[in-house]
């Protein structure tokens, strides 16, 4: 809709953005609605490798808050680290880390006077002196970013390299809740290295970070302390790794150390190790391996009975030397394995005796991870799970040709108890479909690990099972596409639905137009697809309230560049409306704001899918959007800093470059400044007129010219959004200027 324009003198636009530099110390985020349970938020970030003193900056504007004094007890919490993110909020620290799970390494400062008004409003944060360190004046319509006035998104800086206080340099959080204190996900989809749990390999009954007893005496211990009877409670506990070593060791490093063994009058040969754990499959079919990092040998035994060893023999004396010299410790898989092992159903006790080469040896290092592969039956596959208390869920997908039907089956974070959580009544998953059940109601453990184990009815025939340390950021881990053996962490988790973002959706799927019946009520809504293959809208959803308590779910695929419309019913109280696309987790693909004018029945965006949208007396529903509009009119020159920065000077040129007179009554100038023309105004084809700040001044200035006036505010000295509304409220023209940069600088008050 921009035209040529003219920028004082004749310069023509050549360029988006201004040459402002972006600042160095940035608000990089702001939760102003947030959904419930969630609280208000301001993310300040240092771009640099300066470390700042922050004591006594102040935030001004919408909210309220002094940073604290100086404080010489704490040193370091008067200054904001390099490339540092602080969050202020507007409850105590405590409450908002709680409510968000951030980590203490996370600074929270709290609680500001006042709140972030829902309609938009200016930021400020100042220094100790009084001077701007950055500001920023956002808002809730278009063309900032709708999904974050209440629909769980907050805004986020998206290019710190121009000046913040711009909205075409931010975007809406990727996720529900945004991401306080983190930076956002990289991209909407990052692929993930296969989580999956080998089967034919086992599961990690023990591993290398498990407890132990343990004995470093280098007594004799004869060959009772094997036995699952034996008395080990005067033994001392700790935790894999366990040893010495002054070299780097493999993952999760040393936790336990032990004296140096090669210490003046350290002539230990042989440690002890005892640990217990729980199994409740069958034992039939049932095999074990043992890996380990370790340092120099070891011997096994499982319930008394000799699994076997590496460098030790069974039979081996304490004083027994081991057969083998580790230089530098590292992973060993399967140094012992068994098709048949001595496991018993219930509690099995697993000693260990590691010896080393001799007395002189440097180093000592002990872990082990203990597999334990039970009989499987591949089927059903986990195929996408979100580790949440709330909204977190466990997805399986069938891919055989059947139904299967997993009630009676098991979930479970435990190896060692399959049956923790079984799955009621019937669930039948159909080919190729999907089903879940939510994390917490599992009553799986979220934490540094997501390991999720899917077991048939007879509690120990394992299907499919993944164990990870993926981040709980708010991202699902899932297959792409269902039941593939490629896995992504996406940004918009989908349970029950295709895995997909809706970042990713967002750049394609919109909403495009709607009707309204007689009452003024929304009955149908159009989207637009400006992908170039089919997409599925399984598990998408249209709303018109904030806590999407009106959803409609939608079905079925729309065709690349196609149209597609759903009948509904949104009460629009006779006001604009807020509509939502949003997907199974509530997170917005897209949302707008479309309002009735008196006499039209149609909102429509244009061009299709743009977010802009103008009031129309006829309608395209599932065709290529050409509402009722007025083009004619355009803004074709601006003073916007006459010398000495004399505001009476400052003035807007508009130009009819249509073939026909246009009535102008009830049109507005609207964001940098506000005017409405008055009824009875018209622009001949071909003619000018200047809205200018003093209609007087400015007439006097320029003789001959047509002059209106004045209107409300003052054009910024260094570059805004200008926007022309007609009488019915659509966009007949805007511009974004500046001042500078690849904007002639000789209109910044020269």
């Amino acid at each position: 809709m921009n035209r040529v324009l003219k920028f004082c003198l004749l310069c023509l636009f050549a360029g988006p953005f201004s040459s402002l530099k972006g600042e160095q110390v940035v608000i990089r985020e702001v939760m102003y609605h947030p959904p419930a349970g969630l609280h208000e938020f301001i993310e300040v970030e240092n771009l640099t490798a300066t470390i700042y003193d922050i004591a006594q900056w102040k935030v001004r504007g919408a909210v309220d808050f002094d940073f604290p004094v100086y404080d010489s007890g704490n040193h370091e919490s008067n200054f904001l680290k390099q490339w540092e993110r602080v969050v202020i909020c507007g409850v105590d620290p405590a409450t908002f880390r709680a409510a968000y799970g951030l980590p203490q390494s996370v600074r929270v400062l709290g609680p500001w006077t006042g709140s972030l008004a829902n309609e938009g409003e200016r930021i400020n944060i100042r220094n100790k002196n009084g001077a701007t360190v950055c500001t920023l004046r956002y808002d809730d319509r278009h063309p900032w970013p709708v999904a974050a006035d209440g629909g769980g998104h907050s805004l986020v800086l998206e290019n710190d390299s121009y000046a913040i206080d711009d909205y075409r340099v931010w975007r809406a959080s990727s996720s529900p809740g945004g991401t306080p204190g983190a930076g956002e996900p990289a991209a909407a989809e990052e692929p993930y290295s296969n989580p999956e749990v080998d089967l034919s390999v086992g599961l990690p009954y023990i591993n290398f970070d498990h407890r132990w007893k343990y004995l470093d005496d280098g007594s004799n211990q004869g060959s009772g302390w094997k036995n699952p009877g034996f008395n080990d409670a005067s033994w001392d506990t700790g935790r894999g790794l366990f040893g010495y070593e002054t070299s780097v060791v493999p993952s999760p490093g040393i936790s336990t150390p032990f004296e140096n063994p090669n210490a003046p009058g350290n002539d230990i040969i042989t440690y002890y190790f005892r640990t217990s754990f729980e199994f409740n499959g069958t034992t039939q079919g049932t095999s074990i391996s043992i890996d380990t990092i370790l340092d120099d040998g070891a011997g096994f035994w499982l319930n008394g009975q000799w699994l076997g060893g590496i460098g030790v023999e069974e039979g081996a004396s304490f004083t027994t030397t081991a057969s083998r010299t580790v230089g530098d410790a590292s992973e060993e898989e399967a140094i012992v394995t068994s098709s048949s092992p001595p496991l018993v159903e219930g509690t099995n006790v697993l000693a260990v005796e590691v010896h080393q080469t001799g007395t002189t040896s440097s180093d000592v290092v002990f872990g082990a991870r203990v597999n334990i592969s039970t009989p499987s039956a591949p089927s059903i596959v986990i195929n996408e799970v979100l580790p949440q208390n709330g909204s977190g869920f466990v997805e399986l997908y069938n891919p055989t040709g059947s139904s299967i039907d997993v009630g009676g089956w098991y979930l479970s974070d435990s190896a060692s108890n399959l049956t923790k959580y079984r799955i009621p009544g019937s669930l039948v998953i159909q080919p190729g479909g999907l089903s879940s059940v939510g994390f917490a109601e599992a009553n799986l453990s979220v934490g540094n690990s997501t390991v999720v184990y899917l077991t048939q009815n007879d509690g120990s025939t394992i299907v499919n099972g993944i164990d990870t340390a993926m981040p709980n950021d708010g991202r699902s881990l899932g297959r792409k596409p269902a039941g593939a053996g490629s896995w992504f962490l996406f940004t918009s988790p989908t349970r029950d639905a295709a895995n997909s973002s809706a970042a990713e959706l967002g750049t394609v799927l919109a909403i495009n137009e709607v009707h309204y019946d007689v009452d003024g009520n929304i009955d149908w809504v159009e989207l637009y697809h400006e992908g170039t293959t089919s997409q599925s809208l399984s598990g998408l959803f249209l709303s018109s309230r904030r806590d999407f308590s009106d959803k409609i779910p939608l079905s079925g695929a729309i065709g690349p560049r196609g149209f597609r419309s759903w009948p509904v019913l949104f009460g629009t109280g006779g006001g604009d409306e807020v509509l939502w696309l949003v997907d199974s987790g509530n997170r917005v693909i897209d949302a707008v704001v479309v309002e009735q004018a008196r006499g039209r029945n149609f909102s429509a965006a244009y061009p299709d899918g743009s977010g802009m949208f103008y009031s129309s007396e006829v309608g395209t529903q599932n065709r290529a959007n050409d509402p009722t509009r007025e083009e004619g009119i355009v803004i074709t020159e601006l003073m916007v800093e006459p010398p000495s920065s004399h505001r009476d000077g400052e003035y807007i040129e508009l130009y009819n470059n249509s073939s026909a007179s246009i009535d102008l009554g009830g049109w507005r100038i609207d964001e940098g400044v506000n005017y409405t023309f008055p009824a009875g105004v018209s622009l001949s084809a071909g003619e000018y007129l200047v809205v200018a700040a003093n209609p007087a001044y400015t007439s006097e200035a320029h003789p001959g010219a047509r002059v209106l006036g004045p209107y409300d505010g003052t054009l910024s000295n260094s570059g805004e959004l200008l926007v022309l509304l007609d009488s019915w409220g659509n966009l007949a023209d805007e511009v974004h200027y500046s001042t500078g940069g690849e904007w002639p600088a000789l209109a910044g008050g020269l």
